[in-house]
């Protein structure tokens, strides 16, 4: 990750409006083309690879269920890999008898793939060591609290 920033601090330094980061993260996660890992978990674990599938639907009953009420501000779907992360930290102070479910249910069962197929698809080493940083604190968070991660097929 350090590497990855301080190419870019090279290039902000030479005034370059384009760094390596910010076409990486262009390249990543806006497009135009076809994501190689999408952010989503309804994309890896709904056959039809589609948003807004069954598993989110899942995740949105879980949430009703346990009163979570997430800001609609965008319409981003909430099994985004970013909103997910919040979520967990929001539940670990907020409702942390709910972490235990979330991980195993809805967290975890996709996001080791997500995270296995944006390391290798990463041109940038901040991209390549943040899906590896975010890979060890998850499987130290599951570990630790004894969770055990339900097994769902997966279709990326």
């Amino acid at each position: 990750m350090q590497e990855g920033l301080t190419e870019t601090d090279a290039a902000n330094a030479a005034n370059a409006t384009d760094t390596g980061l910010a076409r990486e993260y262009q390249r990543l996660f806006i497009g135009p083309h076809h994501f190689k890992a999408p952010a989503w978990g309804s994309v890896y674990l709904d056959k039809d690879q589609v948003l807004f599938g069954t598993s989110l639907l899942e995740l949105r009953q879980w949430m009703r269920e346990n009163d979570i009420v997430v800001n609609q501000e965008k319409r981003e779907p909430e099994d985004h890999i970013g909103r997910m992360l919040v979520l967990m930290g929001w539940l670990a102070t907020e409702k942390p008898e709910g972490l235990h479910t979330y991980l195993a249910e809805h967290l975890m069962p996709w996001v080791p793939r997500y995270l296995q197929v944006l390391r290798a698809d990463a041109r940038q080493p901040f991209y390549e060591g943040l899906a590896v940083l975010t890979q060890s604190t998850l499987e130290g968070i599951v570990e630790n609290l004894g969770v055990r991660v339900s097994k769902k097929k997966l279709y990326v």
